[in-house]
């Protein structure tokens, strides 16, 4: 994870070391146990991982390296698995918003910054929720779903509406990653 998450960061022109600390370290045993299957894991397996947590603590750095390393490992043995796209949640509304969405429906997916997209898209007059639907459409298809943000569940429900708020409980294992920015 730490080679992973040093790759991510100098591609983003940060040239430090990646810390693992008391903070940081429960989620990304968190992750491994997941990762692994181990029934040990705090919540349910079959469910994505929603990274939640104050602003700069770490949450899209972990989550892209984790990414990484599981596309990583499914490359190194030559698995026939869809690879984990890793998208902001702006780069996923402006391709739902086009329409361009079959690519993303039926692969690994994390969202990255969930719940700061605009929640309505206008063309011509005619109004749409690309996001939301989206993530109903994910929801319904069963497709694991990851995402990092600084929304619990209770606020992405008040964003996105109720019904949505429900499916996301069936969608995510909700990880607070605790911290201060590290920016």
């Amino acid at each position: 994870m730490k080679a992973f998450a040093e790759l991510v960061m100098s591609e983003r022109g940060e040239y430090s070391e990646f810390t693992i600390d008391r903070s940081n370290e429960p989620v990304i045993l968190e992750l491994y146990k997941y990762s692994t299957m181990d029934k040990s894991f705090s919540g349910n397996l079959f469910l994505g991982v929603a990274l939640i947590g104050s602003y700069g603590c770490g949450k899209s750095l972990i989550m892209d390296a984790y990414s990484r390393l599981v596309n990583q490992f499914v490359q190194s043995k030559g698995l026939q698995v869809c690879p984990v796209l890793f998208k902001t949640s702006m780069e996923l509304y402006n391709l739902a918003k086009s329409g361009i969405t079959s690519q993303i429906l039926h692969t690994p997916l994390v969202i990255d910054e969930i719940g700061r997209e605009p929640k309505v898209a206008k063309d011509y007059g005619n109004e749409s929720t690309p996001m939301i639907d989206l993530l109903f459409e994910r929801h319904r298809k069963g497709t694991i779903t990851h995402a990092t943000g600084n929304f619990t569940l209770e606020s992405l429900s008040e964003m996105y509406g109720k019904m949505l708020g429900d499916r996301l409980k069936q969608m995510f294992n909700f990880i607070k990653l605790n911290g201060s920015s590290r920016r």
